[in-house]
């Protein structure tokens, strides 16, 4: 089902992120299945991300902020290499949720079908690495990453015919949009088409 390949999932599951605010629980378990990229396209800290996120006490949306550098202050304070390390490591992924609640705006904004398919594009190329970094897909993913762009060009066209939605109807539409997407088994021109 294409709705659970890597590039489906992506832009699906960051469409969603925030129903509750961006809590930690949920940003680790979608950073545990998609791949993501700072801005200079390294791969992110995962792990040590969640590492200093749970010494840091965070839980809710409203606990980004505040206590990340509460806790970047107090590990600065300690002295030490590592210790700056990791105060740095705190800020950066500040910055990374900062950067991403913006790019998500307010879960009930209604905005263009284009801006929305806008934003799914920006996940793709910035998280799976571009088309480099997609071309590197195996074969069944690059697929479906190409699918998930074409069916985002096509709903990017309802504006002439709709009016501007919520991210949440969004994410819906697109999600009925790929599960309706004819799939394949194989390759081209082996067996039989129906």
């Amino acid at each position: 089902v294409l709705h659970e390949r890597l590039a489906a999932r992506l832009v699906l599951d960051l469409l969603r992120l925030d129903r509750r605010g961006i809590r930690r629980a949920d940003l680790f378990a979608l950073l545990a299945h998609v791949p993501a990229r700072m801005e200079d396209g390294t791969l992110i800290p995962r792990q040590r991300w969640e590492r200093l996120s749970r010494d840091a006490g965070l839980s809710g949306d409203a606990d980004w902020s505040e206590r990340l550098s509460a806790f970047s202050d107090r590990v600065r304070s300690r002295g030490g290499e590592r210790n700056a390390d990791d105060a740095d490591a705190a800020l950066q992924l500040q910055a990374f949720v900062a950067e991403l609640r913006t790019q998500l705006g307010t879960p009930d904004v209604e905005l263009p079908w284009q801006h929305w398919a806008d934003l799914g594009h920006r996940f793709l190329h910035r998280w799976l690495g571009g088309h480099r970094g997609a071309a590197a897909l195996p074969p069944e993913e690059f697929e479906a990453f190409t699918a998930v762009q074409a069916a985002l060009d096509r709903l990017g066209r309802l504006d002439a015919l709709a009016q501007p939605v919520t991210r949440t109807v969004f994410a819906h539409t697109l999600e009925s949009e790929l599960d309706s997407a004819p799939g394949r088994v194989g390759r081209i021109g082996v067996g039989v088409q129906i």
